[in-house]
């Protein structure tokens, strides 16, 4: 049984479980009530909870955390109860796995343990809660727990939880953006061949291509998609992914053609807030051609949806036209219009001012400067001449109080223009 164990616990760096697996089926595991036996069951049930049997990973992680009950295996009962919020996550409650995590965490820290390596999933779970709604500096400080958790510790799947919520609190405020998205396009490619834990990525993977097409990373961005499906197979983040990219070069059909099975109910998503995402998705790209019924009615649908978990992140990442959306939709939400009311307040408002005070020119230059690229680089790709690039920049500087290039995208990123 221990061997097994042993061949389960390493299966996480190899993807090689499947084997670990049949090695364990031959043993006595869970027909008994020892230590080994708690031991054998908490790495059965993360295994099958990395391969999506959250049936099997149920049953073993609850055997596991009644046994260590009894026989008071307090660290055993605190990775039980961990991965038990991280399988409520993968089923879909986002609400209930953040307090089942924060009860996890309870208990850690009344033994002097919230440092432990299995705490730094806990301190994610609850931290993409925190980011989901906003709440940025919870975000910041539970990510940052995360990160200490974890410490050196090579693990990829809580490794990969982690650093995806890093990266995405990270971003807004970094001195290099383009090193952030780097940082955390190396993890997932180190993974892709592993199993991983879906809530996280599955929760914040939107949000990660975001960023990575802000800092001008086009190809990790069009690469997300198929790495989210050699994680997970076919579902709804790819779904979203893919249109995501689309979108980005203007192919609208196409987009809409992508989402569509998700919107239908025909392809499953992982994550509430990947339904939110193609709502939201599928009311900009409808309300650009024009048709405000069909957009107010993506925009209830994916209020709908936010407002058993208070997701208001999506909402925020959609920018300025969603936020017109709900102030044009207001009093037409029905039961959802005090969500509607909270969710457009929580949007920044002073974009449309200082939208309107940028030239054309000055908006398609602000969008290059998270790139990092140089002035040259930028004047290039824009077809001016560098003292063009200079002049607007002298502009964007001037209209957004700021003195310097890195000032200048925080601000822009404060007021949601990029």
């Amino acid at each position: 049984m221990l061997h097994a164990t042993a061949l389960l616990r390493r299966g996480r760096f190899d993807a090689r479980q499947g084997e670990a697996l049949r090695v364990m089926a031959r043993t006595a595991a869970g027909r008994g009530g020892t230590d080994a036996e708690v031991a054998a069951l908490i790495n059965r049930g993360i295994a099958a909870l990395l391969s999506g049997d959250h049936k099997g990973a149920e049953h073993d992680l609850v055997r596991a955390a009644t046994i260590a009950r009894q026989e008071r295996f307090d660290h055993a009962m605190l990775d039980c109860h961990v991965h038990l919020a991280a399988l409520t996550s993968a089923s879909g409650d986002l609400h209930t796995a953040a307090r089942q995590a924060s009860e996890a965490l309870e208990f850690a820290e009344e033994r002097g343990w919230q440092s432990h390596f299995v705490c730094a999933l806990a301190y994610t779970l609850v931290g993409v809660q925190a980011y989901l709604r906003l709440d940025d500096a919870r975000a910041v400080e539970l990510a940052g727990r995360a990160v200490h958790a974890l410490g050196d510790r090579p693990d990829p799947a809580t490794g990969l939880a982690v650093s995806t919520l890093d990266a995405a609190v990270a971003f807004p405020t970094a001195g290099d953006p383009r090193a952030v998205v780097g940082r955390v396009r190396a993890q997932w490619q180190d993974v892709a061949a592993r199993q991983v834990i879906p809530p996280v990525i599955a929760h914040i993977a939107a949000a990660v291509q975001r960023i990575a097409l802000r800092s001008g990373d086009e190809q990790w961005a069009s690469a997300m998609p198929d790495q989210v499906e050699a994680m997970f197979g076919p579902c709804g983040e790819q779904a979203v992914l893919r249109a995501v990219v689309h979108t980005h070069h203007a192919r609208v059909s196409q987009a809409r053609k992508i989402i569509e099975p998700l919107l239908s109910g025909e392809l499953p998503a992982l994550a509430a807030p990947t339904v939110v995402d193609g709502w939201l998705l599928e009311a900009v790209l409808v309300e650009r051609s024009g048709d405000q019924r069909r957009a107010h009615e993506a925009v209830t649908r994916a209020l709908a949806a936010a407002e058993p978990a208070c997701v208001l992140r999506p909402f925020f990442n959609a920018g300025k036209p969603v936020r017109d959306l709900l102030a044009r939709g207001a009093g037409r939400f029905g039961r959802l219009e005090s969500f509607a009311t909270t969710t457009m307040t929580a949007l920044p408002a002073a974009s449309t001012a200082s939208t309107d005070v940028l030239t054309s020119r000055e908006r398609d230059l602000l969008v290059e400067l998270p790139s990092m690229r140089t002035t040259e680089e930028i004047a290039d790709s824009l077809f001016v001449s560098v003292n063009t690039v200079k002049t607007h920049l002298r502009g964007i500087y001037r209209k957004l109080g700021v003195n310097q290039r890195r000032d200048a995208v925080l601000a822009a990123r404060r007021l949601g223009l990029i």
